[in-house]
């Protein structure tokens, strides 16, 4: 049996998508500060790449099995590019093996475009509004993807959500809010403006905003974790692992941990700008040359590595009561 030729590019259509991606990506990149244009560039040329490239070709593994739903074979860990406008981008587990996407449209529906690339695991989603369209339309997309094998998801805008996942996962945006619940494994979380919220996470966690807070509940570090703000306040409710080292540093914001009463742990911390109240017996706080220290030790060996900074804030360390 002759084996079917894919259907011929349609270039009207393709020249369309481009025209459209430019002009997005050049308001989107205006938007960015001016030292993180390098970056948004660099991530926008990506995206780009990957979603020309799609146009030339089909995707072998991508059927569409609702009106409103894509799904994507995969072999691996997958990657997930939502570029352009996007309202909200949920992740939640789903079978092995494939991705699947579905567009949650709002507002103009009709108004919107959307496209998809799939190369190899990676696969691009990118959705176009008209200009004077963008505050009363949007399109939310819900993704399923193994539970278990781990993943890496880039958003240009809007809140990026996943929950009931484990494995290696990456969470990235570029303006907007991070929420992350119900994950186990090793985790970079990273939004150049928005909030970072964990609840209920285990594992070994590197988290950063430029322009937000960081807010945890019921989490469990491990590792080497880090969690890092520039210009927000860090509230952390949660325990240390007692094999681990973790680092809580703020450029310009308060720092506060609150932890199990039985927790074991060896502290140094130290503000420029700022008071530091410590409630566990061990740690002594004392004032040298105009900056607030507290270091100790607290409970039986062997005992969590513990270092908080901040430039300008205060620093509470509580046992949870």
């Amino acid at each position: 049996m002759e084996r079917q030729k894919p259907p011929p590019l349609d270039l009207s259509a393709a020249g369309r998508a481009v025209s459209s991606w430019l002009a997005t990506g050049a308001r989107l990149v205006r938007r960015v500060p001016p030292g993180w244009r390098v970056v948004a560039l660099g991530a926008f040329a990506i995206a780009g790449l990957s979603f020309i490239s799609g146009l030339q070709s089909s995707s072998p593994g991508a059927s569409q099995i609702a009106s409103d739903t894509k799904q994507f074979s995969i072999s691996n860990q997958p990657t997930l590019v939502f570029a352009h406008f996007v309202g909200h981008v949920t992740i939640m587990p789903g079978p092995d093996g494939q991705v699947s996407i579905k567009e949650k449209r709002n507002g103009a529906t009709d108004s919107i475009v959307t496209a998809y690339a799939q190369h190899g695991d990676t696969i691009t989603v990118t959705s176009d509004i008209p200009g004077g369209l963008m505050e009363d339309t949007w399109v939310d997309f819900d993704v399923s993807v193994p539970r278990r094998v781990g993943f890496t998801t880039t958003v240009a805008t809007g809140t990026l959500e996943a929950r009931n996942l484990g494995g290696h996962i990456a969470l990235i945006n570029t303006n907007g809010a991070i929420w992350a619940t119900n994950l186990t494994g090793t985790l970079n979380v990273k939004t150049q403006s928005g909030a970072i919220t964990f609840t209920n996470v285990t594992g070994e966690v590197a988290a950063s905003t430029q322009n937000g807070t960081i807010t945890s509940t019921g989490t469990l570090l491990q590792g080497r974790s880090m969690i890092q703000a520039e210009s927000g306040t860090i509230n952390f409710h949660g325990s240390l692992g007692r094999a681990g080292k973790y680092m809580f540093s703020n450029t310009n914001g308060a720092v506060g941990l609150t932890l199990p009463a039985n927790s074991a742990f060896t502290v140094a911390a130290r503000t420029s700008s700022g008071s530091i109240n410590a409630d566990f017996p061990g740690v002594r706080v004392s004032h040298q040359e105009g900056r607030s220290v507290a270091l100790g030790v607290v409970g039986a060996a062997p005992t969590a590595q513990l270092t908080i900074q901040t430039s300008g804030g205060s620093i509470d360390l509580h046992p949870a009561r």
